[in-house]
């Protein structure tokens, strides 16, 4: 299964430096390029700032709700 990002993230129009959990960094052209790009895990946007006229995103591994045998959500006391 292949995922991609939040289709929002084209509307950025600077340089994309991409910074993974484990500290792996991709860079993109800009939020269009950022957007059709393919990966392997589900990942959400952590933080994002501005560093001299290039966007920081740092992502997360976005885990999915866990399930009881039923189908439905687990519920979480938490």
């Amino acid at each position: 299964m292949t995922y991609k990002l939040n289709p929002a993230l084209s509307k950025i129009l600077s340089p994309i430096i991409l910074v993974f959990p484990n500290g792996k960094k991709l860079n993109f052209i800009n939020g269009d390029d950022l957007v059709e790009a393919v990966f392997d895990k589900c990942y959400m946007v952590k933080s994002l700032r501005a560093i001299e006229g290039t966007v920081e995103i740092v992502l997360m591994e976005r885990r999915a709700p866990e399930m009881n045998w039923s189908g439905e959500e687990a519920v979480s006391f938490f």
